[in-house]
C-alpha cells in the first residue's frame, strides 16, 4: 500500500477498473527484465482498455493509439497502458495555443492510462515511445497538446474518484506549460464522472454517434429515454438531477515533434510563450 497523502511530486498516478492509485516516483521500470515494449494498436483494443480502466469511462475520437506491453504468462504479452492521440471537437482548441495550429498538423494526448502495477517512471518511458510512434505514423503532426485537470472529482457520497493533478508527468517530460484552457461548466454523475458536453450535443442534435451518447448517458445517470421523448427533453431531464460546478479550466502543455533543431525552433516559435509550471490544484464551485 502506498501513502496517498504524499505530494503529487512524490507519486505517479495509476488506474485500474476506474479507480486511481499511486506508485512511488522513484521506481525504475525494468524494461529488459519484464519485457516492456510499445507499439501501435487498433482502436478496438485501445477503446476497451481505456473504457475499462480510466475513471471517465469514455473514449475520444482518435488519430492514433499506442499500447504499452510487457511479458505475460506462457509467452504472451499483457497490455498494461494506452496512449490515445485524439482529435478535439473544435479546431480552435489548437489555434488557441499554437499559431496556425489545426487538427491536421497537431494532435491532443486525449488519454494516457497505465495500470496500477507499472513502476513509477514507466510514464516517461512510455510517453517518449508513444511520441516516437506518432511522429513515425503521422509525420504531418508537428505539435502535441495535452491538458491536466487540477480539479478533484468526488462521488455524491464524498468518495474521491479523481484527485486532480497539475501535470507532473508532463513537466517531467519537458512539456511547455502555456496557460489555462477556458473556464467551463462541469456536470458530474452521482459516481463523480464528468459528462462530456460534446457527447450531450451529439444526442441533443442527433449527430453521428448519438446512439453511443444515449447509451452512455442512460448508463451513468440512471435515466432512460422515453419512447416518445425528444432527445432535447431527455437530455434536459437527465442533466437536471446532476451536480453542476464552475470549473476554472485545465492546465495546458505542448510538445514539438521534429527531425532537426531548426524544425524544433520553428515549431516552438509558433507556441504561446512558456510560463512557470503550476504547483497547485484548484477548486470548483458548485452552482
Amino acid at each position: 500500500m502506498y501513502d496517498k497523502e504524499n505530494t503529487e511530486e512524490e507519486k505517479c498516478q495509476r488506474w485500474r477498473n476506474g479507480r486511481h492509485s499511486y506508485r512511488p516516483a522513484g521506481e525504475v521500470i525494468q524494461v529488459e527484465q519484464d519485457g516492456y515494449f510499445a507499439e501501435v494498436i487498433p482502436r478496438s483494443i485501445a477503446k476497451e482498455f481505456v473504457s475499462e480502466h480510466h475513471y471517465q469511462k469514455s473514449y475520444p475520437a482518435q488519430k492514433l493509439n499506442v499500447g504499452l506491453y510487457r511479458d505475460g504468462i506462457k509467452g504472451t504479452h499483457e497490455l498494461c497502458g494506452v496512449a490515445t492521440f485524439s482529435i478535439p471537437s473544435n479546431n480552435k482548441v489548437f489555434a488557441r495555443y499554437i499559431e496556425d495550429g489545426t487538427i491536421y498538423n497537431s494532435s491532443e494526448l486525449g488519454r494516457f492510462v497505465l495500470l496500477d502495477d507499472v513502476p513509477g517512471n514507466g510514464e516517461t518511458w512510455f510517453l517518449s515511445r508513444a511520441f516516437k510512434h506518432l511522429k513515425s505514423e503521422k509525420p504531418e503532426i508537428q505539435s502535441i497538446l495535452s491538458f491536466s485537470d487540477p480539479v478533484a472529482r468526488t462521488s455524491i457520497s464524498g468518495k474521491r474518484v479523481m484527485p486532480g493533478h497539475i501535470g507532473t508527468i508532463y513537466q517531467a517530460h519537458n512539456g511547455r506549460f502555456v496557460g489555462m484552457s477556458n473556464k467551463k461548466r462541469l456536470v458530474l454523475t452521482d459516481e463523480g464522472i464528468s459528462v462530456d458536453p460534446r457527447m450531450v450535443s451529439k444526442l441533443r442534435n442527433m449527430e453521428s454517434g448519438n446512439g453511443y451518447a444515449r447509451e452512455w448517458i442512460e448508463k451513468h445517470t440512471g435515466k432512460i429515454m422515453g419512447v416518445n421523448e425528444s432527445p432535447v427533453d431527455f437530455v434536459n431531464r437527465a442533466k437536471s438531477s446532476l451536480r453542476t460546478y464552475r470549473h476554472p479550466g485545465n492546465y495546458a502543455y505542448l510538445w514539438p515533434l521534429f527531425d532537426s533543431k531548426r524544425e524544433r525552433r520553428d515549431i516552438v516559435g509558433r507556441f504561446l510563450p512558456e510560463q512557470r509550471f503550476p504547483k497547485d490544484k484548484l477548486p470548483a464551485v458548485q452552482v
